[in-house]
């Protein structure tokens, strides 16, 4: 099953899901989250693993608003613009990703996404992304040592459990989910302090030099948390 199939497919709009589903049956039996997003976020195809975890069926999934329907509030916005870069080639399609999914009984999924183009074969014009995901059972390893556990929102660095304030762990597991990324200081404030970001305001700056302190990493050049100017903050990779 080759992309300039699905491509195919996915120009054809609703009438062609059908087919699509038929030509990806085979990953009903596979552990994996498979989706087919065509180029207006909706989606295309869903395997049954995907819609087992989103708590849905396929008929509930299939042409729904992928980011209205089953991205949490909060992250929205952020994946959203992610997903139209990412159409548009200004963002690296290969690159992986943790973002969560909701569930429709409004339970938050830690997932690592790996993403792919679905371009037209004679126009190379993208019609579509598809997408791998991996439900994150174990902690979420990033910045060499560091591992981050969202159920229990307790960290362990080099082996060690480090007690951090809610505000500070939820600053950390944002970045988590991002590593390697630049995250934006409007976005941090508007998610972690529901407000609108004020350039005079230095109340995130003071809460990433703590969280900086706790990791032991206060002074330049800093191995964990990445001071990216003009735009905001980044977690290394592992």
């Amino acid at each position: 099953m080759g992309k300039s199939i699905l491509a195919e497919q996915l120009s054809r709009g609703e009438s062609g899901y059908p087919a699509i589903r038929a030509m990806l049956s085979h990953l009903d039996d596979l552990e994996s989250i498979f989706v087919l997003f065509d180029q207006h976020q909706n989606i295309a195809y869903i395997n049954d693993i995907g819609c087992s975890i989103l708590k849905t069926h396929y008929h509930g999934a299939i042409g729904k608003n992928w980011f209205d329907h089953f991205i949490p509030k909060a992250y929205r916005e952020e994946t959203r613009f992610g997903f139209i870069e990412m159409m548009a080639g200004n963002i690296n399609e290969f690159d992986t990703y943790i973002n969560p999914v909701l569930s429709l009984d409004d339970r938050e999924i830690n997932v690592r996404w790996d993403n792919s183009l679905i371009r037209n074969r004679e126009s190379g014009v993208v019609t579509g992304l598809f997408s791998t995901g991996k439900e994150l059972l174990t902690p979420i390893k990033v910045a060499r040592n560091i591992e981050i556990f969202p159920a229990s929102q307790s960290v362990m660095i080099g082996g060690q459990h480090l007690e951090l304030p809610i505000s500070e762990f939820n600053l950390l597991e944002v970045l988590a989910h991002r590593a390697g990324q630049a995250v934006r200081r409007e976005f941090l404030t508007r998610l972690l302090r529901g407000i609108e970001y004020d350039f005079g305001d230095r109340s995130l700056d003071m809460r990433v030099s703590s969280l900086r302190k706790k990791l032991n990493d206060s002074k330049p050049p800093y191995r964990y948390i990445k001071t990216i100017r003009s735009v905001g903050y980044m977690l290394v990779t592992c």
